[in-house]
């Protein structure tokens, strides 16, 4: 892993995400002066540095996307991440409900 890495994990992060990570990391700013800085509570800078930083340990755990690919998906069609929805089936009452599995009593 090297800057480049980081450098692009970190944009795929949100706007909010990475705008606390750079203040809190890159310039080296307190919770409070961050807060400060972007207009927001100290509370949701301490919020989004917690799930910002998780997010991008995901993003640096994850295979890395081809940048020359324009709408690559980090997952292939079908993986469990990228879930199709429920089946439908029709009720007699005319609302629509997702589809019970086959061994489950009605």
């Amino acid at each position: 892993m090297n800057a480049v890495h980081i450098r692009q994990a970190l944009a795929r992060l949100s706007p909010g995400h990475r705008g606390v990570l750079e203040q809190l990391y890159i310039n080296g700013l307190t919770v409070g002066k961050a807060a400060a800085v972007l207009g927001i509570p100290e509370g949701t800078v301490s919020s989004r540095a917690h799930f910002g930083l998780r997010k991008l340990r995901r993003e640096l755990d994850a295979p890395p996307v081809d940048p020359g690919i324009t709408g690559a998906f980090p997952c292939p069609p079908g993986s469990p991440r990228r879930r199709a929805a429920p089946p439908q089936r029709a009720d007699p009452d005319g609302l629509r409900r997702p589809a019970r599995p086959p061994n489950l009593p009605a």
